[in-house]
């Protein structure tokens, strides 16, 4: 239904969310929705309980994403030359080096 995978470029806060309210709108229609929301009839909570899993595993795999684009730039960073900008410099250094060691050991290992 929905889905990322590991290793692709991650999507904004933003591209995420549109992804899923266009999945959404083309697996249950909004005129749908307001019947199904309208009659009290539970269609559309057992869909979205149908769905819940995907959505979260999207969003997780986003996270996942971002965190991996996150550490890459800081090890881009850290492996690149010191430069002459001093103290601007050094804190971008130790920027990065904070964004290294808070990241999860398994996007630290990810091989994609």
């Amino acid at each position: 239904m929905i889905s990322a995978t590991q290793g692709e470029k991650p999507f904004t806060d933003l591209e995420a969310q549109t992804i899923i309210q266009a999945k959404l709108e083309k697996l249950f229609p909004a005129w749908k929705r307001e019947r199904s929301l309208r009659k009290n009839d539970g269609e559309f909570n057992t869909f979205m309980e149908s769905i819940e899993d995907d959505i979260s595993a999207f969003l997780e795999t986003n996270t996942f994403n971002q965190k991996l684009a996150d550490y890459r730039k800081a090890q881009n960073t850290l492996e690149g030359p010191v430069g002459l900008r001093g103290r601007k410099d050094a804190k971008l250094r130790t920027q990065a080096q904070a964004v290294v060691d808070a990241t999860p050991q398994a996007v630290k290992d990810f091989e994609g």
